[in-house]
């Protein structure tokens, strides 16, 4: 791993870093399975890794992230975990790949990301059964070069329209290419993007350190 946290009690920031894995097929960006009161995982620059973000710590922030991988983006199995405003771009080509992968965990918000699959896999991946209680979904771009938007309790879902009336969630959010300026440069240049997500109470500048407005970009 790029960057592991474990063990308990205390706070944890991993912000701002570059990470540039040297094995696409068995590194970890960041790893998070502590029991520490605080955890934030921000503005960091990941690539050439098989999983960007793996987080099995409750009440985590993930935002703000660029993830670049060959298997999974983000994997959150973490209960009251936000994960808000990252960019996903997977470009493995196994057919279970997935951009975000959504663990049965309670209460989790996941907001203003988008999710790329440019690999043949699912941009969002979710191996429960049911959705999990207090779960807030939405806003997200959603997008598979192949069209497998969703898989949700061993079921594929090729549009997205299908992913929201099955899951009921992610009714604001988009599913288009995002453009992005290169493989792991994950600035969008999609106008459908512009100004279509929602604001995050603490989230108040992106990556880049920039304002964002009332009514962000995903």
């Amino acid at each position: 791993n790029g960057v592991n946290i474990t063990g308990s009690g205390g706070t944890a920031y991993v912000r701002n870093n570059i990470l540039n894995g040297i094995n696409s097929t068995t590194s970890t960006g960041i790893s998070a399975s502590a029991t520490t009161s605080i955890i934030e995982v921000t503005g960091n620059r990941i690539s050439s890794v098989n999983s960007g973000i793996s987080t099995s710590s409750a009440n985590i922030l993930v935002a703000n992230n660029f993830i670049q991988a060959t298997f999974i983006g983000i994997n959150s199995s973490a209960n009251s975990s936000k994960i808000v405003f990252n960019s996903v771009n997977v470009t493995g080509g196994s057919g279970t790949t997935r951009a975000m992968d959504i663990g049965g965990s309670s209460a989790q918000t996941v907001k203003n990301n988008i999710f790329a699959n440019n690999g043949n896999g699912y941009a969002v991946y979710s191996s429960a059964t049911t959705i999990p209680s207090g779960s807030d979904w939405d806003f997200n771009d959603c997008y598979s070069y192949s069209r497998k938007i969703g898989f949700f309790n061993s079921v594929n879902y090729n549009t997205l329209a299908a992913w929201q009336a099955i899951t009921g969630k992610d009714l604001n959010s988009k599913s288009v290419n995002p453009f992005f300026v290169s493989s792991t440069n994950l600035l969008m240049n999609h106008i459908s993007l512009n100004n279509t997500a929602t604001s995050i109470s603490g989230i108040t500048v992106d990556i880049d350190s920039t304002l964002r407005a009332v009514t962000p970009d995903i």
